[in-house]
């Protein structure tokens, strides 16, 4: 005679599996647990480049851009005009 109680679990592992949806945080982070009242417990804790270590280069980003601009330009208010221009703009697509 068969057994039918793996049967029945390998049913509910399968239902449990196609219910399980992936959910973000609003700023991208993958959860991975929720506790009681959907609080959430486990976060995904691999960085991502763009989300966690790219806007602490910003700084230096800009630095960089500004002696490029001055170079090839020999202009110093130049970088600081272009900083000026483009703050607003980034600004607002953000």
């Amino acid at each position: 005679m068969p057994n039918t109680s793996s049967a029945s679990q390998e049913c509910k592992i399968k239902e449990a599996d196609s219910k399980n949806v992936a959910r973000y945080t609003h700023d991208g982070a993958l959860i991975e647990g929720t506790g009681i009242g959907g609080k959430v417990v486990i976060v995904q804790k691999t960085p991502e480049f763009m989300r966690d270590i790219a806007p602490y280069f910003a700084p230096s980003f800009i630095i960089i851009f500004a002696h490029i601009v001055y170079v090839y330009t020999n202009n110093l208010l130049l970088p600081i005009w272009l900083m000026y221009l483009a703050c607003p703009i980034v600004n607002f697509v953000a």
